[in-house]
């Protein structure tokens, strides 16, 4: 995250760091194109991996259920959805991160592409509902950016 100006709410926190994110993922895609960098594709992609999964516990540990105890919504609604879509995620993460072991960065690749998109409809819709959402029902500039603070520590 920036240290010029740290956000203070949940839509420019966890959207900041899905672009940080997005930006690695980036980077292994274009490393997995060449069989001499498939080894730096493991490595910048294992960084994605952990970012990532600290991403996926942040929403699941602290947001989500900050988000069903303010509105309710603990048996379904959209972070039900999230958690299904965050175990997509994970599987393919680990698809991933096995072709790269192996060194088939073409595989590889593939299963990138593939979490791109699945990625971009899934951060679009945390992006343009959920975190706008978790915003509003935080409720005053203190309570968000108390609710950043915990996000920020863990």
């Amino acid at each position: 995250m920036s240290t010029e100006s740290q956000p203070t709410c949940v839509t420019e926190y966890l959207s900041e760091d899905h672009r940080r994110l997005d930006a690695i993922l980036s980077e292994a895609l274009l490393l997995t194109e060449q069989p001499a960098t498939v080894a730096d594709a493991a490595r910048r992609f294992g960084q994605f991996r952990s970012g990532l999964l600290r991403h996926i516990e942040i929403e699941e540990q602290i947001l989500f259920p900050a988000f069903e105890e303010a509105t309710g919504m603990s048996g379904g609604g959209p972070t039900m959805v999230m958690r299904m879509e965050h175990k997509s995620i994970r599987e393919l993460l680990d698809r991933i991160d096995g072709a790269l072991a192996r060194g088939e960065g073409s595989e590889a690749s593939w299963g990138i592409e593939e979490l791109v998109d699945l990625m971009g409809g899934h951060n679009g819709k945390e992006e343009h509902v959920l975190y706008p959402m978790s915003d509003e029902i935080a409720g005053d500039a203190d309570a968000r950016a108390a609710l950043v603070a915990r996000m920020r520590r863990s």
